[in-house]
């Protein structure tokens, strides 16, 4: 684990996602294979923790959830999220390592979507989801998986990103990510703490294989070898999908986790 803003205060940390909150851009594919991954909603009550500007609720509002509930600690996301869902949804500010504003058992759905590390204390979040899911509910994660990045992201943070080893780094290391909090996970970390907070994981799937031919495409200088990364990216929905055919999801960049309280 490597972490960034750790130490910040929780207004510390509204603070710097309410300046953030225009900002916030996932790849085009992402929302729509949440819910894709998740399935049918229809009749559920479904809580969106971390639901930053409402892309993911948005969606979930055309398929036939029966209530709609967001959860931020922005108040800028906030209002950009409820001017966006209206009377679709209901958004809560709360922190997310504190108390939730819910009474347990409430909903049959929990979303939580590139959110765990950018949470000091996820642990305290997930046994929150565990209180206020009902009985036979499922809890939903996507993380990005640092592992992705082996066997140079060791080698890659030693050298503090320097150079071409920059485009090694995941997204989530202090060298290139923007947010005010967030936390550099591997593969193992991520199911460690699932497993920790009495999650047991029933299915997985993963994205964005290889992620660092990318990363090293946009600033490899030289034209040749540019051109053939930049090929070699084309080859990545391929990849993806004999990865998740084979079990093989640790060189996923993300990973979609569906969990059930543990017995």
């Amino acid at each position: 684990m490597i972490p960034t803003g750790h130490d910040l205060s929780e207004a510390e940390i509204a603070r710097g996602y309410d300046a953030l909150a225009h900002d916030f851009v996932m790849p085009p594919y992402f929302y729509p294979e949440v819910v894709q991954f998740i399935g049918r909603v229809e009749g559920l009550r479904i809580l969106d923790c971390g639901c930053g500007s409402g892309e993911l609720l948005l969606l979930l509002a055309t398929k036939g959830g029966k209530e709609l509930h967001g959860l931020e600690i922005s108040p800028g996301l906030c209002a950009v999220t409820q001017s966006k869902l209206g009377e679709r949804a209901m958004i809560h500010r709360s922190s997310l390592q504190a108390r939730w504003p819910f009474e347990a058992g409430t909903f049959d759905l929990i979303v939580m979507t590139e959110v765990m590390e950018h949470l000091a204390h996820p642990d305290v979040a997930l046994r929150e989801a565990r209180r206020v899911l009902a009985g036979d509910g499922r809890l939903v994660v996507t993380f990005p998986n640092a592992s992705a990045y082996e066997p140079f992201l060791d080698l890659a943070h030693r050298r503090d990103g320097k150079g071409r080893w920059w485009a090694f780094l995941p997204w989530e290391h202090p060298r290139k990510t923007a947010q005010p909090i967030d936390t550099v996970y591997t593969y193992e970390e991520i199911q460690r703490l699932l497993e920790e907070a009495n999650w047991a994981v029933r299915r997985m799937h993963g994205r964005e294989a290889l992620p660092f031919l990318w990363d090293w495409a946009s600033i490899e200088p030289w034209r040749a070898l540019r051109a053939v990364l930049r090929s070699l990216v084309r080859l990545r929905p391929t990849v993806d999908q004999r990865l998740n055919r084979l079990g093989k999801l640790r060189r996923c960049y993300r990973l979609f986790v569906e969990c059930r309280p543990a017995p």
